[in-house]
């Protein structure tokens, strides 16, 4: 509710490291997502990121400019593997965690609303998941949700190629669709 949002808030001042600072916000984010409140889940969610290196566009045409860079980035990185080395998290595991948990929000936030903040939160969450080869069920989600990016648009081999690409992981994991 709220009041739980605003005393959230009331808390990242008293938080030490920006890492503190982001999972608060993701909770807040998470909140107005839940509530339906989609410009304050954008909002909260921006703030979190910000704290993480991350710039989330909320403008449309800057939307759409990280649309372009993120589809040419997944194409390079899908069709040309040799080119962009893709990794096994390493480093900070725990960023890169909030960092997904901050899109797949996001996105879950703007599927009905915005499509294109919709495609770009399942472009990054795509993109995020193949190249720090993400666990298996955080990858599982992230090809779902672009599946339903896909089904929603009309991209129907786009859907089933991530939607076999799914199921072939979550049988690998404890994931169940």
């Amino acid at each position: 509710n709220e009041t739980g949002a605003a005393l959230l808030i009331s808390l990242v001042p008293f938080c030490a490291n920006p890492m503190e600072k982001a999972a608060l916000y993701l909770q807040v984010c998470s909140a107005y997502a839940t509530r339906g409140d989609w410009r304050r889940c954008e909002q909260h969610g921006k703030a979190g990121l910000a704290l993480l290196g991350i710039s989330l566009p909320i403008e449309k045409n800057e939307v759409k400019c990280q649309i372009a860079r993120d589809l040419a980035r997944y194409f390079v990185q899908a069709f040309l593997p040799g080119v962009v080395l893709r990794q096994r998290w390493s480093g900070d595991i725990a960023r890169t965690r909030l960092i997904i948990m901050f899109y797949q929000i996001i996105a879950w936030a703007m599927i009905l609303g915005d499509k294109y903040k919709f495609l770009h939160a399942s472009l990054r969450l795509l993109w995020l998941c193949e190249k720090k080869r993400g666990d298996l069920e955080t990858r599982c989600i992230s090809y779902g949700l672009f599946v339903t990016f896909c089904v929603k648009n009309g991209f129907w081999r786009a859907a089933d190629y991530y939607m076999s690409k799914a199921f072939v992981l979550s049988e690998k994991s404890s994931h169940e669709f």
